[in-house]
């Protein structure tokens, strides 16, 4: 393959050796689901930096499981054209509940 004369040549891209699941249940009963992630899987490689692997999994666990858990979370899904059925998790975010406040107080 031809190299642009405009552009960078990529860096190698170095998978993530592991694969982060969620496990749930809700009113449709169990649900299994891979974490597509993209910075769950920066976040695991940033950390990879300045601490042993076995810690950053501790913490994302922690992080994902317990913290975000205790504050309220929110699964993004979606799938692609080719797999419609198949709903992947692509992000994980954590929300505070939002508490209105009085009008007249």
């Amino acid at each position: 393959m031809q190299l642009s004369l405009l552009e960078e040549e990529l860096a190698a891209y170095e998978p993530c050796p592991y694969k982060f699941k969620l496990h749930y249940d809700d009113e449709h009963g169990p649900h299994n689901k891979t974490c597509a992630d993209w910075e769950t899987t920066a976040t695991f490689f940033n950390l990879r930096q300045s601490m042993p692997e076995k810690d950053v999994l501790r913490h994302l666990e922690k992080t994902y499981c317990d913290d975000y858990v205790k504050k309220g979370l929110v699964l993004a899904l979606g799938n692609i054209k080719k797999r419609p059925q198949t709903w992947q998790l692509l992000g994980i975010f954590p929300v505070e509940e939002t508490k209105q406040l009085d009008l007249f107080g």
